[in-house]
Parts: structure tokens; sequence; C-alpha cells
């Protein structure tokens, strides 16, 4: 155990004094807690005197967001291991001569660490949070403290069913199945008064919210073992104290180490199993050191039809990237897709009053994490693309044309959404629309220029700060003179058509400028 500990404590330095001798790396973490303590003091000066939520639709949000964590963390653990390890763990600590149960522990305290500097996105959420809700920042810390439990709660689970099952595929199918099942079970019943009430007559938009908050925070889902106990933990943040606001993390705890308890009384040989895990954790750490894209496949893909059917020149490209979804099984409406709808979902049924303008703001924010990371960056790689004798102009429109037509369907599902739910008119839902599609145009058109500038260049936090800098400037013109439009006319519609139009000119022009990267493949690395 010793060992172990000097391992961890010998990391902890090395990380500290390669933040010394690599000023970079500091300046980044300066300006991560910066921007965290920017917008906790500017929520302060700008929050709101009562809040517009209450803290029953703050339970039902909060239960929402952990069963998508923990549901994302069981089926992604379940086909690759859990992911406690690194492959330096791998190479050394798994041929030392030390337990395997203090090697387990090792590395479930190691994941609490990187769990909760994983989950510091959610700090950036105090703003809004602090005006719907009227949390406090030590509040804020405590979702943060559930979110780490709950997908910790979530891997110590993986790694029991991956280990019982990971030498019988046909069981592992099973177990999947069976978990798809009891989940889209559970949401069914949960959803189904919110359904019930939305076709009980043509004013029953007012009435979804309450009643969906109302299923998601009856008594009996604050029993629901993980998922309802931390919710009700962060739940009773609001007005509970001392020993009540601890039983549902005591609780949660208790079930883990009973399941690490029965793991290591399996007496199975984990170390293989979470082999997989860690070697494609380190593919793709690997692969961002080098400034490469690392793609996330299904371990099994189904070839079926083979050939391109279509395309000639640069056209091929784009058939090649539909080639490719179909066989990866990549759908228009992904995850990211339908966490964005969710989030619409509420929004609009909370904050109808204000208007579109909240809903897309947020959908703005999403798409900052959406949009920077498409498959499309990684073709930038390979040599065929400069390749097609044809015009680099039209060779990059088809590159990003499956990105491109992926942000357009995301718009229009996710502006009718906004338009119908916050009784907007049709030309505010065009607009809204129109804003969303123009917004994501312009992050790929940044993305697009941080490549052809530093594309060669594997400073990443330079072209990162860059990234950023061009898409501020790049969305300012098309903002000012929507929302100047906007107040002088009165018509929000007709700001969002304006602000829309100006941001997909900008993006087209920041295109034709970048059309060269794609001619030679020695200019942009």
């Amino acid at each position: 155990m010793k060992a172990l500990l000097y391992l961890t404590r010998v990391r902890l330095k090395n990380m500290l004094v390669g933040m010394i001798k690599k000023p970079a790396q500091l300046i980044l973490i300066i300006f991560v807690v910066g921007m965290i303590v920017f917008t906790i003091f500017s929520a302060r000066f700008d929050g709101v005197d009562v809040p517009v939520g209450t803290p029953e639709q703050f339970a039902a949000l909060i239960f929402v967001f952990f069963t998508m964590m923990f549901v994302i963390g069981l089926m992604s653990g379940l086909k690759r291991g859990a992911g406690f390890f690194s492959m330096s763990d791998v190479n050394f600590v798994f041929h030392a001569p030390i337990s395997n149960k203090k090697v387990l522990m090792y590395g479930l305290i190691r994941q609490v660490g990187v769990l909760a500097l994983g989950g510091f996105f959610i700090l950036y959420q105090y703003s809004w949070l602090n005006n719907l809700f009227g949390i406090r920042v030590s509040m804020l810390f405590l979702l943060l403290l559930g979110y780490v439990v709950v997908i910790l709660s979530s891997q110590v689970l993986a790694l029991l069913l991956y280990s019982a099952t990971s030498s019988n595929e046909r069981m592992q199918k099973l177990v999947s199945r069976v978990i798809f099942v009891v989940f889209v079970a559970a949401a069914a019943v949960l959803l189904l008064p919110a359904v019930q009430a939305a076709l009980s007559g043509p004013l029953a938009f007012d009435k979804i919210l309450p009643t969906l908050v109302g299923s998601l925070t009856r008594p009996g889902v604050y029993y629901i073992p993980v998922l309802g106990w931390m919710t009700a933990f962060v739940r009773d943040c609001f007005h509970a104290e001392g020993l009540r606001l601890l039983i549902p993390l005591a609780a949660t705890l208790v079930l883990d180490g009973a399941l690490i308890v029965i793991f290591t009384l399996m007496n199975v040989d984990y170390y293989e199993d979470v082999l997989q895990s860690a070697e494609t954790s380190y593919a793709a750490l690997t692969a961002q050191r080098q400034g490469k894209v690392k793609e996330v496949l299904p371990s099994k893909i189904k070839v079926g039809k083979v050939g391109l059917g279509k395309g000639y020149g640069a056209s091929a490209i784009y058939y090649k990237m539909a080639v490719e979804n179909r066989r990866a099984q990549v759908l228009f409406l992904n995850l990211q897709s339908m966490i964005a709808i969710v989030v619409t979902v509420f929004l609009c049924l909370l904050i109808k009053e204000v208007g579109t303008i909240v809903p897309i703001a947020t959908n703005i924010y999403i798409m900052i994490f959406t949009t920077l990371f498409a498959r499309w960056q990684r073709d930038l790689e390979r040599h065929y693309v400069y390749l097609i004798p044809d015009d680099p102009f039209k060779k990059l429109l088809y590159l990003l044309g499956d990105n491109i037509l992926k942000r357009l369907i995301d718009a229009v599902i996710i502006g009718t959404i906004i338009g119908v739910l916050c009784s907007a008119g049709i030309l505010e839902t065009l607009g809204s629309i129109a804003v969303l599609f123009a917004a994501s145009m312009i992050f790929i058109a940044a993305v697009i220029l941080s490549e052809r500038l530093f594309g060669a260049m594997h400073i990443k936090w330079l072209q990162v700060v860059f990234l950023f800098l061009t898409i501020f400037i790049a969305l300012a013109p098309g903002v000012a003179a929507g929302i100047i439009l906007g107040i002088t006319t009165g018509s929000g519609a007709l700001g969002y058509l304006v602000a829309s139009g100006i941001s997909l000119v900008i993006s087209v022009l920041i295109l034709f400028l970048c059309r060269g990267m794609l001619d030679r493949v020695d200019i942009n690395g």
C-alpha cells in the first residue's frame, strides 16, 4: 500500500512541477478558474431577487441529469469495462507484488479525482441555476459531489456486470438489453402523466411542466437506489441540515462498497477486464497529444453494402462519410441532440413567459461542446482528401456537408420545439431556426480557420484560445445588429433573421478564405 501512496504523491508532485516548467498549462488552468470565478460573481450581481423555479423543479431536473449520466456511464462501461486505470498502471502497477484489492481501491480513489475534474463544467452552470432556482455556491459543489458519486456508482456496477459477462457475448447483449428495457419502461411510467396532460386539450401545454415535475418528484422516486438517493441528497440542500442531508449520500456509498465487496468475492481477474478500456483511453490521449482526432466507433461494425454507390470527385467525400455513418450506426438524432431537446423542452416549459431568447442562448451554449468536435476533423489527416483532383473549396464544402446537414436538422427540430412551446409566431419560429443554424455555421467556420492557421502546431491551448476568440468576433456583428434592430422595431423575429443572415455571410466568407487548406497537405500539416 505504501508503494501506491508513494505513486499518488509523486504523480501530484510531477503535475505541479509540470505546471511550473510548462507555463501554458498554468495559464490555461488560471483562465479556467478565472472564468468560474467570473461566472459566480457575475451571477451574484445580475441575479434575480425572486427565483423563477421551485425546489421540486430543480429536483426533477437533477434526477433527469443524474439518470442520463448514469445510463451513459453504465452502458459505456458494460461495453469496454470501467476506465479506472491508465496504460501506465497496466504496465507497472498490475505487475507489482501488490494485492489486487489494494490496486482496485487505488483505481477507485484515482477515478474520484478524475471525475471531480471532469465535472468542473457543472461549476459553469451557476449563473442560470442561481437565476432560476436561487441555489448557492455551496449547493453547486454539493451538486458536483452528487455527480461524482453517481458516475462512480455507474462505473462500479459496470465493472461488476462486465466482469460477469465479458466471457459470454450473448449474456453481455442480454444484460445490455435488459438494462435498456428497464430504463425505457421506467421513463415511460414517469412520463405517461405528462403525455396524458399534453393530450387533454388545446390549452394543455401549461399543464405539462407541473405534471412532469410531480411525476419525477413523487415520493417513490427518491427510493430508487443511487439515482433517487442522490437526487434527494441534492434536493435536501435547500432546507435540510446535518444527518438528513448525509443519509442519501451514506446509503449510496454503502451500496457502492457492497458492490465492490461482491466483486472481490467473485475472485475474478479484473486486470483483463479493464485492459480494453485502458487501451481505448490511451489511444485517445495519444491522438490528442499528436494533434489528431480519435474517433470512437462500435467494436463490431456491420459492413453491409460495399461501395459508395454515388459520388464523383469532391462529392465522393460526402458519400464516403454517409457510408461510414451507416456502418457505425451513427444517427442524425444522436445522444447530444436528445440532450439538447430535453433541455430545450424543460426551459421552454419553465420560463415560457420570458420568450425564445433563453432557450436559443442555451442551445448555442450546448453547441460549443457538440459542433467543435465533429467527425469530419479526422479526414483532414487523410491524404486522399488532398489528392482528389477537384476545386479545394468544393472539396471543403463536401467535407463539411454531413455535419452541416446534421446541424440543419437539429436547428429545425429544436427551433420548432422552441416556437411551439413558447407560443411564438411563424416568423419568430423561422428566426429561431435560422439563428441556431447560423450559430452552428459560425462554430464550424471557426474550427476551419483555427485548423488553417494552427493545424501543423501541437500547442492546442493556443488553438483553443484562438478558436473562442474567433467565435466571439464572428458572432458579434450579427448579435449586435439583431439586438439593435429588435429593440428599435420591437420585433424579435426580425432581429433573429438579420442576426442569422449576417452570421451566415460571415461563416461562408471564412470558409471561402480558407478554401486553400485542402489544396496542399504540407500547408495544413
